[in-house]
């Protein structure tokens, strides 16, 4: 009977962890979309801003018991999430949002190189193999016959090498901190680095529904619920598994962007998404 129902459990938690990737793929149109209405620094700003003001109630008592504790880890994280998330979204002003969204994911393949570097982890050929096919499908998606790489393409995978550095440093900390009050820290920081940004060519947003429905659902679901969910319920799920979960998230977003913005990409540039894809598969199963 325990067996069954921990099949169930990592069952259920697998859907949620699909459900979520689901919600992290609609993020690249529905950003794209906002950014007619606001600037990128404001859309982080108000983004982190609000996700604080949600983390905080939910998170107080663990935030009081860490006692600052978690602050300056937080701060090396949160400048990760910043800088990640500060060229994603420029870039996303320069590319489509189905491309953003694959070459975001090839966060996956600098991990084992950082995490070598940063924790003294081992390094095995799978992760070389693996960035060797995402490199290579990075060149066929940027359509190199083209246009060729532009800067939201540059942009965007400076965003994925700082996630990578993001989610080694989480791992690290998270050993030693509270996760919620890291997290939290980590939202408030990250608000705090958008306020200098904000006077230097940072207009008013220009309010309608689009704009209001795209900042609560960045920083509610795909924020304040997702990273929820995800510590919830992944624990439950053999890593490799969710591994490959995640290496879903691009596809949705591939989906929703031609869904809601007509966005698609030439053969080339599906068979360039196939090799990223099948570069993190190899370097996470590896």
């Amino acid at each position: 009977m325990p067996e069954v129902q921990n099949k169930q459990l990592e069952r259920k938690s697998a859907i949620w962890l699909l459900a979520i990737t689901g919600f992290w793929g609609l993020t690249f149109p529905v950003t794209k979309n906002a950014l007619r209405f606001i600037s990128p620094t404001f859309f982080i700003f108000i983004r982190f801003a609000l996700a604080s003001l949600v983390a905080y109630p939910l998170f107080r008592a663990r935030i009081h018991r860490d006692r600052l504790a978690s602050f300056l880890p937080a701060c090396a994280i949160a400048l990760t999430v910043f800088t990640g998330f500060m060229t994603q979204t420029i870039g996303l002003n320069y590319t489509s949002a189905n491309k953003s969204a694959f070459i975001t994911s090839m966060y996956v393949v600098f991990v084992p190189f950082i995490s070598y570097f940063l924790e003294g982890k081992k390094l095995t050929l799978w992760p070389a193999v693996g960035i060797l096919l995402a490199i290579a499908g990075l060149y066929l998606l940027a359509k190199p016959k083209a246009a060729g790489i532009n800067l939201g393409d540059i942009l965007t995978l400076a965003c994925a090498i700082a996630f990578a550095f993001q989610i080694v440093l989480t791992n690290i900390y998270t050993r030693r901190r509270d996760p919620a009050a890291l997290l939290f820290y980590e939202f408030v920081v990250t608000t705090a680095l958008c306020v200098p940004l904000m006077f230097f060519r940072t207009g008013p947003p220009a309010w309608n529904g689009h704009l209001l429905f795209a900042i609560l659902y960045i920083a509610l679901i795909a924020t304040v619920f997702n990273i929820y969910i995800q510590n919830t319920y992944q624990k439950n799920v053999l890593t490799t598994r969710a591994a490959l979960i995640y290496a879903t998230e691009p596809v949705f977003a591939s989906v929703f962007a031609y869904l809601f913005l007509g966005e698609t990409f030439t053969r080339t540039g599906f068979f360039g998404a196939g090799l990223i894809i099948a570069g993190l598969v190899i370097s996470e199963l590896g």
